[in-house]
């Protein structure tokens, strides 16, 4: 009896979260190109469509994975395929140095921006198409709960 309950109970809230978030799996997830460091959006891609493509920089998130700050640092006109994401890059000269670090580049299409070494744990870079840029954040609290709901044993 108490499984039947908690799995109904499961239920019902993974099916509000869902409804609540609006069924945003696609459309809000194709609203971020690249991610880096590290996540579940690539470091690399191609862009989906012909439009803008904005690169941003965030410090801090709040519980629900949401930007409390972000700034936009370029912003490009891209034709649909072209190349835009991130890599590491180090100086020749420091390869062997014990305290040696990556450099962060962004590159979108023939552009780049050095970005320079990651120096704190929250911070990370987006590139995102900018119109959808508030709407994929609004969006993410639902995703947040209902990651937490469906991870409980």
């Amino acid at each position: 009896m108490f499984w039947n309950l908690r799995a109904a109970s499961l239920a019902f809230t993974v099916i509000v979260v869902s409804a609540l978030s609006g069924g945003c799996g696609n459309s809000s997830s194709s609203s971020l190109v690249a991610q880096a460091p590290g996540s579940n959006h690539p470091i690399t891609a191609k862009t989906p469509t012909d439009g803008q493509y904005t690169l941003y920089r965030v410090t801090r998130f709040n519980g629900f994975g949401q930007p409390l700050d972000s700034k936009a640092i370029a912003t490009y006109h891209l034709p649909r395929g072209e190349p835009i994401g991130f890599r590491w890059v180090s100086e020749r000269a420091q390869n062997w140095h014990p305290h040696a670090t990556l450099l962060l580049q962004a590159y979108a299409g023939d552009h780049e921006e050095d970005l320079g070494p990651i120096t704190s744990t929250t911070e990370k870079y987006f590139w995102a198409n900018p119109d959808n840029w508030k709407k994929y954040w609004t969006m993410r609290p639902g995703y947040a709960i209902e990651q937490r709901i469906t991870r409980e044993d």
